[in-house]
């Protein structure tokens, strides 16, 4: 089972977000009315019954809740006039702030536990999704590409600030320590297909990989290294792949200094937003009706207008393969091509891509 598709995600995450906006807005209107009358009250009877401007504050403030304490002093006739349209707005005003506050924190609880209870059903059914531990600038930029790809995603984070704006982004998101074991199978990780250790600090990024492979040895581990030197030890411990940020930073700045329209041709096939275009692998099956021949006689190109740019045979890759390379099951296809290009080719490779 995945998670339901992120546009449902994000179309609920606006629905909250648009009623929780509504709700303070009431609230802030609430409460600026009663300053207002408030106000309104100790300038009336300052300016009416010629008291002190605290005396009018305390008169006005025992008036409109109602406590019912004596008169600071006689009231005159028009002081009188005016008590009576103070109590009529006064009363009235702070029933509705008194009322709008109650159902703000009232309904912020119940959403709070129905949002738990459908958070923990969601993590009990979900399988092959992919979990990002860390929701740090890299961790957010990892989580942002997923959802281009439509990718279901579990968040892991440690600190309270960052899982909650995991949350407000629309992202299932357990707060804790990613390193445990416990955490980790909250998350799912037995389940899982991808987990990326996208924590700042190495060590833990370590154990992590460590409990990650301990409970699941299928699950392919990303992670993240702050120290070029940490590489090996990741790789030891069980890490498929190792990715330096600042590595790949200083890679690609170099590359846009010397050739930018290479740089902007990766950007294109990588997006940041989704243009359409991208990269995929598609694994050949060894029912599929591409098994066995030529690519030139696939007809890849023909039928789906998808470019093969490289072919994994086991550990060796042939990049830019020719016409004559023959396709053989479990080979995995390099494809590149818009969106409906490549939602097509499964059709030929018989591999049900997972959304």
């Amino acid at each position: 089972m995945h998670l339901t598709s992120q546009k449902t995600d994000w179309v609920s995450l606006a629905r909250t977000s648009i009623y929780e906006e509504y709700s303070a807005l009431k609230i802030y209107r609430a409460l600026l009315l009663l300053m207002l009358i408030v106000v309104f009250g100790t300038l009336g009877y300052h300016l009416l019954e010629g008291w002190e401007i605290l005396d009018s504050f305390y008169m006005t403030l025992i008036t409109i809740t109602t406590i019912g304490y004596s008169e600071v002093q006689p009231l005159s006739h028009n002081g009188r006039i005016f008590t009576s349209v103070l109590i009529i707005l006064g009363v009235g005003t702070m029933g509705y702030t008194l009322g709008s506050l109650t159902q703000f924190l009232v309904e912020g609880q119940i959403r709070g536990v129905l949002g738990k209870r459908k958070m923990v059903k969601s993590l009990q059914e979900i399988s092959n999704h992919y979990i990002v531990c860390g929701y740090g600038r890299v961790g957010i930029q990892v989580c942002k590409q997923f959802l281009l790809n439509d990718i279901p995603i579990v968040v892991i984070e440690g600190q309270p600030d960052a899982a909650q704006r995991a949350g407000n982004d629309g992202f299932i998101c357990i707060q804790g320590d990613a390193t445990d074991e416990e955490v980790l199978l909250q998350a799912g990780i037995e389940r899982a297909k991808v987990i990326v250790a996208a924590i700042s600090s190495d060590a833990s990024n370590v154990f992590i990989t460590l409990c990650s492979k301990g409970i699941n040895p299928k699950v392919f581990v990303v992670v993240r290294v702050a120290a070029i030197s940490s590489e090996k030890k990741m790789i030891q411990a069980g890490a498929d792949r190792v990715i330096s940020p600042d590595l790949i930073g200083g890679q690609k700045m170099a590359m846009a200094a010397m050739h930018p329209n290479i740089v902007e041709f990766m950007d294109i096939i990588t997006p940041k937003e989704r243009t359409g275009y991208r990269i995929e692998e598609i694994v050949v099956k060894p029912n599929s009706k591409i098994a066995g021949k030529m690519l030139l006689e696939s007809k890849i190109r023909n039928e789906t207008g998808v470019m093969i740019i490289g072919i994994r045979k086991n550990s060796d890759f042939i990049f830019n393969p020719p016409a004559d390379t023959l396709i053989q099951k479990g080979d995995i296809l390099i494809a590149a091509g818009n969106k409906e290009q490549l939602d097509e080719l499964p059709a030929m490779t018989e591999e049900s891509r997972e959304k």
